[in-house]
């Protein structure tokens, strides 16, 4: 379609008053991360292994997760507020992607998806479980629990109940719990700025930002348009904008689902324990000692439709300083005891008198003519 026919001048002026409003009310006001509808939670253990928990707020029904990032500086999300019928949720962070890179499946079955590292939801994490890994505990109904762990195989996961398994980033899962998650792809390229106007931006032309988007079909990414009424493109893979009221995704190039991560977010106890759930991600430190953490996506309905709320948040996390590498010592002989220190100093004492002994009788000794 035509980008410059009237009727999309009259949406570009549209959006141009929108956002001089946005603007002005975030001057008054201050900036907020969109709707709050992606709640999540930031555990580091002993060894340095950093867990990302996300869920959706209850308050939504679901929420499709269409970008994550764990990168070695800042991190930041970009999620449109506005009166606008095309939106943006996007996330991306600075500096190189944090290594060893894993995820859980989404978790359902769940008493709470309030998710923390240890707070009055059920949640507990201990950082020196699994050699230093860590362990996360999930409360389930009834009392029991999950576990999770960057080292599943280790002997403290094991034990009932076993730490659920972990998969890299970059591999697909069946449909589990309802839906599948698809294989993440790292994109080192990104740079949005809201509709096009400058509303939120992340990234820039000059210095794009890099996040893990789920592409649907995989693949390859290609991105949804922020510009275009329908905020589709052909072949479209990637979520970044979507319009309000319409079906997530590209219906088109994405038939069955769309692309992103299905959180459904109904808890309350066993009859709602199935929809009740959360994803975690893991990565390792990188050189810097420090990373930064950002999502984001979209509110829907269990239909995929998305309810007009974008959400995303970025944020800092330290790791723990390295151990100092152990000085290197010069091997000392080991001290004697006192007796061994006796029986040393008696057989030197010996050994003089034995040398003065012979020397006294080499000078008593009779001497030849010669060498009087």
């Amino acid at each position: 379609m035509n980008r410059f026919t009237a009727t999309g001048a009259m949406r570009i002026t549209a959006r141009i008053v929108s956002l001089t409003l946005i603007l002005l009310v975030s001057s008054l006001l201050g900036t907020r991360d969109g709707w709050a509808n992606l709640q999540h939670a930031q555990c580091v253990s002993l060894d340095n292994t950093l867990y990302f928990l996300l869920s959706a707020d209850t308050s939504s029904v679901a929420f499709q997760l269409t970008s994550v990032v764990m990168s070695s500086e800042t991190a930041s999300a970009c999620a449109e507020i506005s009166s606008d019928d095309v939106l943006t949720a996007v996330s991306g962070g600075s500096g190189s992607l944090l290594p060893n890179q894993k995820r859980t499946t989404v978790i359902a079955g769940l008493n709470s998806n309030n998710v923390g590292c240890n707070n009055g939801s059920g949640y507990s994490f201990d950082g020196a479980a699994a050699g230093g890994a860590g362990i996360l505990t999930v409360p389930l109904p009834g009392g029991g629990t999950k576990r999770i762990s960057a080292n599943p195989t280790h002997a403290d996961c094991l034990t009932a109940p076993p730490c659920e398994a972990m998969v890299a980033v970059t591999t697909a899962d069946g449909a589990v719990p309802t839906y599948p998650v698809p294989a993440g792809a790292f994109k080192t390229d990104v740079f949005r700025s809201g509709n096009g106007l400058g509303s939120c931006q992340v990234g820039s032309m000059s210095t794009p930002a890099k996040n893990l988007v789920f592409p649907i079909p995989g693949p390859s990414v290609v991105e949804s348009d922020p510009v275009d009424p329908t905020a589709e493109t052909t072949n479209q893979s990637v979520t970044f904008d979507e319009t309000v009221g319409t079906r997530m995704g590209n219906p088109t190039s994405q038939p069955t689902v769309p692309d992103g991560i299905k959180l459904q977010s109904t808890c309350g106890g066993a009859p709602n324990a199935s929809t009740c759930q959360i994803i975690v991600f893991t990565a390792t430190m990188g050189a810097s000692g420090s990373a930064g953490v950002a999502a984001a996506g979209f509110s829907t309905d269990n239909a995929f439709n998305f309810l007009g709320n974008t959400d995303g948040f970025g944020t800092n996390v330290t790791f723990f300083p390295p151990s100092p590498s152990p000085t290197p010592r010069i091997p000392v002989a080991p001290a004697m005891s006192q007796g061994n220190q006796l029986f040393t100093v008696f057989g030197l004492l010996l050994a003089g008198l034995w040398c003065l002994h012979r020397l006294s009788r080499r000078i008593d000794a009779p001497r030849a003519p010669s060498e009087r």
